[in-house]
């Protein structure tokens, strides 16, 4: 039974059923641990984990592997959804915010977080993805402020060393002209 777990899990990555990957796993895992008792020859009975058998004593630790691979793939479709948002279709700006979200996607999101809620590993998932968001605002305000500051190096130069100005341009800045390369 426990090989069979062990091999079921990788096909269910492969089919995107996280939640029974983590719920394979979680078998393979109490089944390890079980120590059903067994008589022996002389009438007393004498307690087996099979987790301590030779044949089984490598699976706990594929077992992890697997998890934290099936935790990784999932933290990454979350983080992924979570930036993602919004992105795909027509937005109009000006309307006010809508919070939608198809049935498939929504019970996507609630598989995903389910299955890291059981391993533990939800709070992972939110560092992994406040990392990630932070790394995309600094991408984001780096390249206006660049931007803002290549096109202020271009109106104030007569493009006599431009770079140069440009470095100085940013350590110059005011917060005011800063906040307004935001806008």
């Amino acid at each position: 039974d426990v090989v069979n777990c062990k091999a079921s899990i990788a096909s269910l990555m492969s089919v995107g059923d996280h939640l029974g990957a983590i719920e394979a796993l979680r078998v393979a895992r109490s089944l390890l641990a079980q120590t059903p008792e067994q008589e022996s020859g002389d009438g007393s009975s004498q307690h087996l984990s099979l987790g301590k058998l030779r044949a089984l004593s490598k699976v706990g630790e594929q077992l992890d592997e697997y998890e934290k691979l099936v935790v990784r793939n999932i933290t990454d479709e979350l983080v992924d959804t979570f930036l993602s948002w919004g992105t795909e279709g027509d937005i109009d700006f000006r309307a006010p915010p809508r919070i939608s979200l198809t049935t498939d996607r929504r019970a996507n999101i609630r598989g995903v977080v389910q299955s890291l809620r059981l391993c533990g590993q939800l709070s992972v998932a939110g560092a992994t993805y406040q990392k990630r968001l932070c790394d995309l605002i600094s991408v984001t305000v780096k390249a206006i402020v660049t931007e803002c500051v290549a096109d202020a190096a271009k109106t104030t130069s007569n493009g006599a060393d431009a770079s140069a100005k440009g470095i100085s341009g940013v350590a110059s800045m005011s917060l005011d002209q800063f906040l307004d390369c935001l806008k």
